[in-house]
């Protein structure tokens, strides 16, 4: 990325992939290693 604006998107992620699932890990500097997993929608209240 030639400039990242967030502090979680300043490397790519590492994805960590299962038979049916994923999850994404960001290296953060201000809160350590981030978790985004994949899931179903559901709507805001």
């Amino acid at each position: 990325m030639p400039a990242p604006t967030h502090h979680i998107l300043m490397d790519n992620p590492t994805t960590y992939r299962e038979t049916w699932s994923f999850y994404l890990v960001f290296d953060s500097p201000k809160f350590g290693n981030v978790f985004f997993t994949k899931g179903d929608w559901e709507p805001l209240r």
